[in-house]
């Protein structure tokens, strides 16, 4: 395997931040999309500071993955405290965890 020369950018990092910021906003929506979402924060932290100091030259990717990510972990974030109001709600309902009806309560299924 070769080697890339000394001078060439190192552009893995940006590039790997913007495809896990758009990992985790699609994913944001079953929380575990957090994940990427930080990974991507960090990647893209790591290659806007690769750019600063020449050693890159993907700044704009870089900025692009670092600020998807931020969204996908406040999407992600949110969406679980919205389920975990949901769940302390049906639990004050009075329903029995793990129940039928305490299950369609927390999904939001109508009929109980």
């Amino acid at each position: 395997m070769t080697q890339p020369p000394e001078d060439s950018p190192r552009n893995g990092l940006g590039i790997a931040a913007l495809v896990l910021g758009v990992v985790g906003v699609l994913l944001g929506v079953i929380v575990i999309g957090i994940v990427p979402s930080i990974l991507s924060v960090i990647f893209g932290a790591i290659g806007v500071r690769r750019v600063k100091r020449g050693v890159a030259s993907n700044r704009r990717q870089a900025w692009a993955g670092l600020i998807l990510g931020l969204i996908g972990f406040a999407f992600g974030v949110l969406v679980l405290v919205f389920l975990a109001n949901r769940y302390q709600d049906c639990e004050h309902k009075g329903y029995d965890r793990g129940s039928a009806a305490f299950d369609h309560c927390v999904r939001g299924d109508s009929g109980y």
